[in-house]
This record gives C-alpha cells, structure tokens and sequence, in this order.
C-alpha cells in the first residue's frame, strides 16, 4: 500500500513538473512574440525620430528666416523692412522646393512612410502660403492663412507620433 502511495505521489509530482514546463514554453513563446513587437516599436520609433532631424535638417535655413519675420510681425515695436520680407518669401519659396522633392529614405515601415508623404503636400501648401502672403508690400503681411496650413500639417503629423507611442513635438519650433 506504501508502494502505491509513493508511485501515486511521484505521478503526481511528474505531471505537475509537466505541466509547469508547457506553461513556460508557451510563456517563452509569448515573451519572444512580446520582445519581436517591442522591437519593431522602438525602431518605428527610432526611424522616426531620424526622420525628425533629417527634415528638420533639411528646412532649418528657410523656417528660421520665416520664424524670423514672424517674431517682427508680432513685435509691434519692431521695425520691419522690406528686406525681411523679401527674405522670408524667397526662404518659403525654397523651403517648398524642398519639400516638394523630398523623398523618404525607406527606413520608416510602409504605413508610417505613406501617412507621412500625404502629410507633406499640407507642409507644402504652408509654404506656398507663406510666399504668397509675403508678394505686397510689408504691410500687408499676413501669415495666418499658412500658419492655419502648418497647424493641420502638425495635427497629422501628430497622429503619426501617437500611433508609434511618441509624444508629439511642436515642428515648427524643431524646423526652426
């Protein structure tokens, strides 16, 4: 009767260590599939960042000339010429080129890289504005129309930083 209690429990014990050992192969398998999509986050998220900087990069020249002017408007003490004018609009003019023929280098995945080449156009359209805008004479500039276009391009942009788990950054503060 010992016998059969002791070969009872020994059963048991091995079904219990049987068991236990499934469970973590599954755990383990949970845990890689788990370590796979942490890893595609972070390097959405690198990628995105890299393109951050590479467009800031990219319109830093022309979007500071145009911050510039903007920092002039809203100063009523100072002093605004012509020249700041004509500078801002040629920066815009160029800054439009630029994003225009901008390409994306193909290290952000399929999604993230197509919602943000449909962005770009709402980036153009801004600096389009801005040009335009700044075409008369230095009292008549007014850039709230193409800052109505850059808050739209930010709102995409936005989307596109919450859906990778980033906080969003204020672009036009980094292209400047």
């Amino acid at each position: 009767m010992k016998q059969w209690m002791l070969l009872l429990a020994l059963l048991s014990i091995l079904l219990i260590a049987a068991g236990c050992g499934s469970n973590s192969e599954d755990s383990a398998a949970e845990d890689n599939e788990a370590d796979a999509h942490s890893e595609e986050e972070q390097e959405l998220k690198k990628d995105l960042l890299n393109w951050q900087q590479d467009m800031a990069a990219t319109l830093r020249p022309e979007q500071s000339q145009i911050t510039d002017l903007e920092a002039v408007l809203s100063d009523e003490e100072s002093e605004l010429d012509q020249e700041n004018v004509d500078d801002a609009r040629s920066a815009a003019k160029d800054a439009r080129g630029k994003v225009a023929d901008y390409e994306m280098d193909g290290n952000v995945n399929e999604d993230t890289t197509s919602a943000i080449e449909e962005a770009l156009p709402t980036l153009e359209t801004y600096y389009s504005e801005v040009e335009s805008s700044l075409e008369g004479s230095v009292e008549d500039a007014d850039l709230s129309k193409a800052n109505e276009s850059f808050e739209e391009f930010q709102e995409e942009m936005d989307r596109i930083f919450e859906d990778a788990g980033l906080a969003p950054t204020n672009l036009k503060n980094e292209f400047s």
